[in-house]
Formats: C-alpha cells, sequence, structure tokens
C-alpha cells in the first residue's frame, strides 16, 4: 500500500526512551546542585541519540519504503523483548552478585547474541567497558555499589 508510512520497532523503541528520559530528567532537577549533573548529562545524551535514529529510521522508511515489515515483525518484537529481559536480568545481577561478575555475565551473553564469536574481542571490550563503568560510578561518583558478590558469613 503506498502513501502509507510503516514505524518500525526502532522508532517506537526510541520514542519509549525519549519518554522515558523525559520523565528521569524531570526527577533529576530535583537532585542537589551537584549530583544531578552526570545523570542529566546522560539522559540528555540518552534523548539526542533517540532522536536522531529516529528520525534515520523515518526518513529511510519515506525514501525507500520497506515491503517486508510485516513479516519481520514477531521477529523485532522478540529481538526487543529479548534485550529487554537481558538488561532486568542484569539488573537483578547487579544486586545479587555485585557489578564485575553481574557485568561479565552480561556483556558475554550480549557479546554472543550480537554474534561475537571471537573471545579475545570480547574480553578486550569487556576490560575496556567495565574500567569504564568502575573509574564512572565507583572511583569518581562514589555511587554505592557492590563490585564482588556480598558473601553471607
Amino acid at each position: 500500500m503506498k502513501g502509507v508510512l510503516r514505524i518500525g520497532v526502532d522508532v517506537w523503541v526510541c520514542l519509549t526512551l525519549i519518554v522515558a528520559s523525559g520523565y528521569l530528567l524531570k526527577i533529576s532537577s530535583n537532585y542537589p546542585a551537584g549530583a544531578g549533573i552526570y545523570p542529566r548529562m546522560l539522559l540528555l545524551a540518552v534523548i539526542g541519540l533517540s532522536l536522531v535514529i529516529a528520525a534515520t529510521a523515518i526518513f529511510k522508511e519515506i525514501k525507500e519504503p520497506s515491503e517486508h515489515a510485516e513479516r519481520n515483525k514477531d521477529r523485532d518484537l522478540l529481538v526487543v523483548a529479548s534485550v529487554g529481559l537481558m538488561v532486568v536480568l542484569y539488573g537483578f545481577g547487579m544486586h545479587l552478585l555485585g557489578l564485575f561478575l553481574s557485568t561479565a555475565i552480561f556483556y558475554t551473553v550480549y557479546a554472543r547474541y550480537l554474534g561475537c564469536r571471537n573471545l579475545k574481542v570480547i574480553l578486550f571490550s569487556f576490560s575496556l567497558f567495565f574500567a569504564f563503568l568502575y573509574v564512572s560510578f565507583v572511583s569518581v561518583l562514589n555511587v554505592p555499589i557492590d563490585v564482588w558478590p556480598r558473601i553471607a558469613v
């Protein structure tokens, strides 16, 4: 059917991220002066990137309408649901296993899910990602995150 703009799952995910980030941006405006800078900066980055991705997808659909959108709809929803489930499990894993182990498991599973089979690449990129997380949240911002699992004594 010509003339109908089909909005893909990526645009809906971007719109959801924009709305959620806007809501969290409103909440973070009540933070103390120094504490709210980093969360607001990240939220503005998420909003900006989501706008760029959504606009790119919409302009691509206008330029070259996809005819296979209905065929891939179920697969796209499955991908979005599985990634969402992995993120939720990562959050629970951080609480139970600590930042290091949960990030190692999540990062390895997600890299394999995306098709990366080279263990050296996974270990190298994990090291960089974990170093960024540790320096950003634990060292600089002093966020009280358990880096290692809590061991009941």
